[in-house]
Order: C-alpha cells, then structure tokens, then sequence
C-alpha cells in the first residue's frame, strides 16, 4: 500500500489531460518539484480547483504513482496572492519567475528553492516593492543557491576591493578587478549587491536610499551573471 504525503506547495505550471484532469507541477516544500494528476479539477464543482491555482500557497496531500506522477487527494488553499492580479506587469513577471524556476531547477529541489519562490511571490502581492527589485533579488537567490555567488569582497589580484574606488566586473570569473578604462561600479553600487545576495526578503532592499538607480544600473549586470551560469 502507497504512503499518502502532505505539504506546502505552489505551483509552477499546469496542462489540461483529457476531458475534466490536469497535471500539474508542484514546488513543495518538503519533496522538491512533484507532478499531480488532478482529477476532476476542470468540472466546476470541483472542490480543487481554487487549490491548485498559479499565484496560490496550499497544503497538499497527495499519493505516488507508479511512474513520474503522483495523484493529489487532497487540498486547502493557505494564501491566493490575489494582488499580482491586480496588476498586468506583475501577472507577467508572476508567469516568468514561476516559468525560470521550474526550468533551472531539478526535480530533487532543496527547501530553500521553495522559500525563494514563496518569498518572490509574497513580495509581487506586495505594491510597495517595485518589480525590478523582485527580479534582480530572485536572480540573485538562485545564483547563490546553485552555488554561482559572485566574489564581492575581493578582486581579481586577491586585493580587498576599497570603497573609495569604483570598479569593472569579470563575467567569466565572477568577481571584480580594476581597470583605469573602465572602472563601472561604484562602491554604493557594490555595497547594494553585497545586500541583495544576501537577505532574504526585498522588501529591505525597497527601503535602501536611492535604490531606484541602483537597480536600474545593477538588473542588467545580475541578469546576465544568471545566464551565464543558469540555463532555461
């Protein structure tokens, strides 16, 4: 007999399967990425539907299956982040962060990849945090948590990098160097990045003075840190 498990989780994508079922890929908290048949969820009497929604929190109860799917028994929806639907710029950035971390992520995914993604989620429903806050922070937590954490306290010579100095970064080799040339960030700049790779809520990199310019300087240089390191 099959042991029934229970957990947080939110999904991360959704296909219909025949008439009335979906399947669909849950990030949970305590067993990585799982994929549930739901049975029934498209009827529209269907008491899972709500539970298995994008932008929702749930405790699920759900039953291996003899293959790559399990089966969902059961659901209670926790929290339905009902505020990044207010917005149609946040629904999209919903859809993409949800969409990356599926694709960077294996099936055996570590707790704090669900913790990531709750936290990306509760910060979109929150419109005092500007979107491009969430997703320079969301970049940087995965960096960190599949191991590609840029060096921020040294340069490339060795040197502990001095705050009265600005300086250009390495892609290839993840850290900063100093070049007469081209010397691009600033020591706020680099101060902000040492921030950002290491809470664990944007909401505090909201409240940093003159973050608005931050990011507009910083995003370009984390997204392309991410994809040179992680593939979608």
């Amino acid at each position: 007999m099959r042991r029934d498990y229970k957990t947080r989780a939110i999904v991360l994508s959704r296909i219909n399967y025949g008439e009335s079922d979906r399947i669909v890929t849950l990030l949970t908290e305590d067993f990585g990425k799982v994929k549930v048949i739901v049975k029934g969820v498209r009827n529209q009497k269907s008491k899972l539907a709500a539970s298995v929604e994008l932008f929702s929190l749930s405790v699920i109860i759900f039953r291996p299956g003899k293959r790559d799917i399990a089966r969902l028994i059961t659901a209670e929806l926790k929290v339905f982040f009902d505020g990044i639907l207010i917005d149609l710029e946040r629904v999209q950035t919903g859809y993409q962060l949800l969409r990356i971390l599926n694709r960077a992520t294996e099936d055996e995914t570590d707790q704090e990849f669900f913790l990531v993604m709750l936290q990306a989620l509760e910060s979109l429903n929150d419109p005092r945090i500007d979107l491009s806050i969430v997703v320079c922070w969301f970049y940087s937590r995965l960096l960190v948590l599949s191991g590609h954490q840029p060096n921020l306290l040294t340069l490339s010579s060795g040197q502990k990098l001095d705050i009265k100095h600005s300086y250009d970064f390495d892609f290839e080799n993840f850290t900063f160097y100093s070049s007469a040339n081209t010397n691009i960030y600033s020591a706020n700049e680099i101060k902000f990045l040492r921030l950002m790779f290491s809470v664990n809520n944007p909401l505090i990199l909201q409240q940093v003075e003159g973050v608005s310019d931050l990011i507009i300087k910083l995003l370009p240089m984390v997204q392309t840190m991410f994809s040179s390191y992680i593939r979608i």
